[in-house]
C-alpha cells in the first residue's frame, strides 16, 4: 500500500526571501519572490519481515516544488 512519506501540502502563495537569481535564471530574467510552493512525497513497502517484526524495506519519494506562477516576465 502507497502511504505518505512526509507532509502532503500546497501553498498557493508564500514568500521567499533569498531567491537565488543567478543559478535559476542565466537569460537576465528577474524572479519573483513571490511563489506556489507544494511538496508531494509517498512510500511503499518493498519487502517485509527482513529482520523480524522491526525489518521492513521501503521505498520513499519527496519532492518540494516552487514554481513562479505570479511572475509574468520569465519567458
Amino acid at each position: 500500500m502507497i502511504t505518505p512519506h512526509k507532509p502532503n501540502y500546497i501553498l498557493p502563495l508564500t514568500y521567499n526571501r533569498s531567491v537565488n537569481q543567478v543559478l535559476y535564471v542565466p537569460d537576465g530574467d528577474e524572479l519573483d519572490p513571490v511563489e506556489i510552493k507544494f511538496q508531494i512525497s509517498f512510500k511503499a513497502p518493498v519487502a517485509e519481515g527482513l529482520f523480524g517484526k522491526n525489518g521492513d524495506l521501503c521505498f520513499a519519494y519527496a519532492q518540494l516544488s516552487l514554481c513562479q506562477a505570479y511572475n509574468h516576465t520569465i519567458k
